[in-house]
């Protein structure tokens, strides 16, 4: 390697954390909400196997569609709303029902990134509900952990959500820095920071082992317990 890690490192000024699984391993409980919810307005069951498909979507609203197809459902857009609503309710409650673990490396990596003054964002595509319900139930995490937060209600300020480049974008002009490394958890999700021209590792979340990942920097199950940054670094 022509350069060495440290100073691969003086060039690597924040690091990104985008879809809320790249933080707390949750995909298998927002698809227990989502059964749930479905439930409850006497929806026919929507199976692990399809739910994982639906996965190279983002965003409920839009993974609820073919969903309500393929069960000859001919829901309203406010009905798909309603339901996505609702998943969101019964998400928020189940993660603050319990204390959640962050993923392998993320708090390690926070705080290597806090003590050599690299900038770092949690620029999560969920609603503001689902981030805030995760950071207040993870220990270790809060808001604080982050130099900027972000979601789905900010899209006004930061322009189109996930697979666009904008939330990465702005992440990028807000914290005043130019080489960012992001950490992504799917296939559609990581797009966002690659069409930003950022590199991007992949920690694949439960439900989306299978997918392509060949656009990230590296595809791993987590992160390294000790010295992520340096790992992280050296897969820029």
């Amino acid at each position: 390697m022509a350069q060495s890690a440290q100073t691969k490192n003086d060039k690597v000024d924040a690091v990104f954390f985008g879809a809320i699984s790249s933080l707390v391993q949750t995909s298998e409980m927002q698809r227990e909400a989502y059964l749930q919810a479905l439930s409850e307005k006497n929806y026919p069951i929507w199976s692990k196997h399809d739910y994982v498909a639906s996965l190279v979507l983002t965003g409920g609203a839009l993974r609820l569609r073919p969903y309500a197809k393929s069960h000859g459902l001919d829901l309203s857009d406010k009905e798909i709303d309603d339901v996505h609503a609702r998943k969101c309710e019964i998400f928020q409650a189940r993660m603050r029902s319990k204390t959640l673990e962050a993923r392998p490396g993320v708090l390690a990596l926070l705080a290597e990134c806090k003590e050599k003054g690299i900038k770092t964002a949690f620029t999560s595509n969920t609603v503001k509900g689902n981030v805030d319900a995760l950071l207040e139930s993870t220990r270790g995490l809060s808001a604080a952990s982050f130099d900027l937060v972000l979601s789905k209600d900010d899209q006004e300020t930061y322009g189109a959500g996930r697979p666009a480049p904008d939330v990465y974008r702005y992440a990028m002009k807000k914290l005043g820095v130019t080489h960012p490394v992001s950490i992504e958890d799917s296939q559609i999700s990581l797009e966002s920071p690659v069409a930003a021209g950022i590199p991007t590792v992949a920690t694949m979340n439960e439900n989306c082992l299978q997918q392509d990942f060949s656009k990230a920097s590296v595809a791993v199950a987590d992160l390294p317990e000790t010295n992520v940054l340096a790992w992280l670094v050296d897969r820029d």
